[in-house]
């Protein structure tokens, strides 16, 4: 989802990606975390800024209806443990999350997976230490029916794709 200046010299694999075992199909970003956007999003997390978020939510939904990316059978967002969302009590990915869902028509599933311990903040660790940290860090629900379906993870910054990579490794092993 890196915002390149040049076309990539490995085809279709992007530099920042190359070499490491991401799990995902393909990620979007609206833009690189820098400047003014990495000043939003900052701001939204640390302030609880709802309003950005729905704000950043639209870009997003809208970005990925110009580019075609509606062809999934849910959304998730990656969750939280519940000790983190009551000290919180605000969850970014999971508002973008709600307006992508409203903008583009793919119904975004709250009981698909969960997280199932506490774990470090991933912005300050290194990247071995941000896939170690979350590594069995969620698992999916019971009752959740995936096989054969196409879901697309919301989350709020993706730097080295850990997250999202376990999350997708995870539905994966059971058939999306």
């Amino acid at each position: 989802g890196a915002v390149l200046n040049r076309p990539s010299p490995l085809a279709n694999q992007c530099a920042h990606c190359f070499g490491h075992d991401l799990r995902f199909e393909r990620a979007y970003a609206i833009g690189n975390y820098q400047g003014l956007l990495q000043e939003l999003v900052i701001r939204m997390k640390n302030q609880h800024d709802e309003a950005l978020a729905l704000q950043l939510g639209t870009f997003l939904g809208y970005e990925l209806l110009s580019q075609g990316w509606t062809e999934f059978d849910q959304l998730i967002s990656v969750p939280s443990h519940w000790v983190r969302k009551l000290k919180r009590g605000f969850q970014a990915a999971d508002i973008l999350g709600a307006r992508v869902s409203q903008l583009i028509g793919i119904p975004k599933c709250n009981q698909t997976v969960s997280a199932t311990r506490t774990t470090a903040k991933q912005g300050t660790l290194s990247t071995t230490g941000r896939r170690a940290n979350v590594h069995n860090a969620f698992e999916l629900h019971a009752k959740a029916n995936i096989e054969g379906q196409h879901v697309l993870i919301i989350d709020d910054v993706l730097t080295s794709g850990a997250t999202t990579s376990e999350l997708a490794r995870i539905l994966k092993q059971h058939g999306v």
